[in-house]
């Protein structure tokens, strides 16, 4: 392959969702971008998610089966990293559903920007079939304290960075039970790693942390229909793209309205402080000319009484 269509290895930890695993591999094989290898590390599986990778028969896809690793089992990535041959490294998981330009899109910025990793913007599904986006451009100084600050809402799903990352930063921690994407982040972002964002969706999320009996019910309906739509209906990304832009764009009028509400309350209080301010000013000067007056100091009326009944004694007896 050409310079500009670099190897791509992705990694994809799977743990006994073999009837969604099917729907992420084949989100992965429907990409548009060519050059690619999918390792699948099998995290202790104990179902057919084996027959399942086995099953594809495509010579991209090799199948690790892995011993069970502690938490989430992120030290089974390294394993599959191990095995990586690609300058680019990409993240799937058994659950979850990328757009077919997910990969041509990601690396082309990170192409593009000569940089060391690049995202997407997150999106996840609930399972009331609810759709929430997280923008998060983590070249913001916002965005990045509330990363380093432990609240994550990228997905590794949304994350694809150099080979050389994994090299600087250490790979995954496999002493974390969870939380291993965070910390993974918050790595990236203190050794300085050069960032990219795709202000775009290219997958969508259907955590299993949201949906407390997906490994005991294995429904896999969510992703079917979501894999059918995207397969069936060449518009139905593009559309589904718009669809995101223009609720974010309400969030945004939204919040500047309640901005300009919220500035107009404060100008009220600015102006009413500054009316108190100056009646406060003419309130103290006049308190201070009455100080000042005779009539306002009724004890120095009978001092000066005083004086003078005594200076008229001082003359009699004189």
């Amino acid at each position: 392959m050409s310079s500009d269509q670099p190897l791509v290895t992705i990694v994809l930890p799977a743990h006994n969702r073999s009837n969604v695993l099917a729907y992420a591999i084949r989100s992965v094989l429907y990409q548009t971008y060519p050059n690619f290898e999918l390792i699948v590390a099998g995290d202790g599986c104990t179902d057919d998610t084996a027959a399942v990778v086995e099953g594809f028969k495509d010579s991209r896809i090799t199948w690790l089966d892995l011993p069970k690793g502690f938490g989430y089992g992120y030290e089974n990535r390294n394993r599959a990293l191990e095995r990586a041959r690609g300058e680019l490294i990409a993240y799937q998981t058994h659950d979850d559903l990328w757009f077919p330009d997910h990969l041509s899109l990601l690396v082309t910025t990170i192409l593009r920007d000569e940089g060391e990793v690049v995202y997407s913007l997150p999106i996840h599904v609930l399972q009331d079939g609810t759709v929430f986006q997280h923008p998060c451009d983590v070249r913001l100084p916002y965005y990045r304290e509330m990363l380093l600050n432990g609240d994550n809402r990228i997905a590794s799903i949304n994350l694809m960075h150099r080979l050389s990352v994994v090299r600087d930063v250490g790979g995954w921690d496999g002493r974390l039970a969870r939380n291993g994407v965070m910390e993974y982040w918050q790595r990236m972002l203190k050794m300085g790693k050069k960032f990219s964002y795709v202000p775009v969706p290219t997958a969508l999320g259907f955590f299993a942390s949201l949906r407390p009996h997906a490994y005991r019910d294995r429904d896999e309906h969510e992703q079917r229909a979501y894999y059918e739509q995207i397969v069936a209906d060449p518009g139905w990304v593009h559309n589904f793209r718009q669809r995101m832009a223009g609720d974010l764009g309400r969030r945004f009028m939204e919040q500047e309205a309640n901005l300009a509400a919220r500035l107009a309350v404060i100008n009220e209080l600015t102006t009413a402080v500054r009316a108190f301010e100056v009646d406060r000013t003419a309130l103290l000067n006049r308190l201070a000319q009455l100080e000042n007056s005779v009539p306002f100091r009724p004890f120095e009326l009978f001092r000066n009484v005083a004086r003078r009944l005594a200076n008229r004694r001082q003359e009699t007896t004189g």
